[in-house]
């Protein structure tokens, strides 16, 4: 789609504490970050963010309203 860069949004402020950090991590998700991290750094510029789950009542009405 040729987006250069990219914005993640979660509500898991463990998940995107881990994606932040440059260390390896030794966690059991490791593998899944790492993935993460590397599709990532296709783009220009990644960032991820932590939003509060109140934030994403709209996303997931849109998502319920979609799958109908």
């Amino acid at each position: 789609m040729g987006f250069r860069d990219i914005v993640v949004e979660g509500d898991s402020l463990t998940v995107i504490t881990k994606l932040n950090n440059q260390e390896d991590d030794r966690s059991v998700i490791c593998n899944i970050l790492k993935e993460i991290k590397l599709k990532a750094a296709k783009f220009r510029n990644s960032s991820f963010r932590f939003v509060p789950h109140s934030a994403n009542k709209v996303a997931h009405e849109l998502a319920i309203w979609g799958r109908e």
